[in-house]
């Protein structure tokens, strides 16, 4: 089970998605109905209680037998207790290693900064419903969201490679007819019509051909037939012209144009300033609370500039610290005891907050 790493959640924007991942690998599981974060607990399906293993049973004094004191018929029903209650527990192991995987996706699947949120949610199903509180959208705010999005891509012109500009008018338009958008859910000749309209001036002789169709034929023609006819006319003009043109820029999904690749670098060594070779942030009083020494007291100003150096590190590295942080936290949780002074923030927080 895994869910793209460039659908990690930290946005509205790719709830939708992000929550359609983790449907499908529950649904595989067969343990969505445990896990639906639409259903109120008493709607949705819960994991078994551990019961009780059978006991031989006592004669008729009470008294406690060994299995060969048994007669043929006692030694049959308590057999056959023992099997039913080993089948309900294997089916009931299975199930908590499934629910153990899907709480790990989840985890794996949230972006770092966003950790905080479902730390102490030992539930996949809590884990969900809090997410859900964050961040599914709310539909008159998407909406609009989503009608910035679509004005923008008409405004967009194609050029050179449009296949990936394509793809973004064909999941706006869908996001748009799930969220009840007029341009997207009142037919699809509207979209078809906008779609014209910013190509027009690009590709005047196609889409005067396609208007001239859509006149004749316009409650059958669909928007993902007028997409797939562009596309395939663009991959036949750029094998006629023997020659591979640079990429657009794209709108996303948020109306901004989306911002072109580039490599990033991240700071390796600790972020408490320790540059010694053997010095790593697992063995750092700062971020490690439970291997400082006794008496121990932080730098003044070092927690300030950890909290802003973890920035910096790799989402692998800024993983790790959290991971080690986390394990405090939740110890700290249960012992019902806060977090030392001394502890540098992680994305602005204490662990006790995330």
């Amino acid at each position: 089970m895994q869910v793209p790493l460039d659908q990690k959640l930290q946005s509205e924007a790719q709830w939708r998605v992000w929550i359609g991942h983790i449907k499908s690998a529950a649904v595989a599981e067969d343990v969505w109905d445990y896990l639906d974060p639409e259903k109120a607990d008493d709607e949705v399906l819960q994991v078994p209680k551990a019961q009780e293993e059978p006991s031989i049973p006592r004669d008729n004094r009470q008294r406690e037998r060994d299995i060969m004191e048994l007669d043929d018929a006692e030694l049959k029903r308590y057999t056959f207790a023992v099997q039913a209650y080993d089948r309900r527990d294997q089916r009931r192991q299975r199930l908590l290693k499934t629910m153990s995987r899907l709480n790990n996706l989840i985890t794996r699947s949230l972006a770092t900064e966003h950790h905080y949120l479902v730390v102490g949610e030992d539930s996949p199903r809590k884990k969900l419903i809090k997410l859900s509180e964050t961040f599914k959208p709310k539909p008159q705010s998407r909406q609009q969201q989503l009608r910035r999005a679509w004005r923008e891509m008409i405004r967009q012109k194609p050029q050179g490679d449009t296949n990936h500009w394509l793809t973004q008018w064909v999941s706006l338009f869908e996001e748009g007819k799930i969220a009840g958008i007029p341009d997207c859910s009142n037919g699809d000749h509207f979209a078809i019509r906008d779609f014209l309209d910013a190509i027009q001036s690009v590709d005047d002789t196609w889409c005067t051909a396609w208007r001239e169709r859509l006149a004749d034929q316009e409650k059958s023609v669909t928007f993902h037939e007028v997409i797939a006819s562009y596309r395939s006319r663009r991959g036949d003009l750029a094998i006629s012209s023997g020659r591979k043109q640079p990429k657009i820029a794209l709108a996303s999904l948020n109306g901004e144009p989306e911002a072109k690749p580039v490599e990033k670098t991240y700071r390796k060594k600790c972020p408490c300033g320790n540059t010694h070779p053997q010095h790593h942030f697992s063995k750092c009083f700062y971020l490690n609370e439970s291997i400082r020494p006794e008496g121990w007291k932080p730098k003044e100003g070092t927690i300030e500039r950890i909290s802003e150096n973890i920035k910096q590190m790799s989402p692998q590295d800024q993983e790790k610290i959290v991971k080690i942080q986390q394990k405090k936290a939740e110890s700290a949780h249960l012992a019902g005891t806060a977090p030392q002074e001394g502890q540098p923030l992680v994305d602005g927080r204490r662990p006790s907050q995330r």
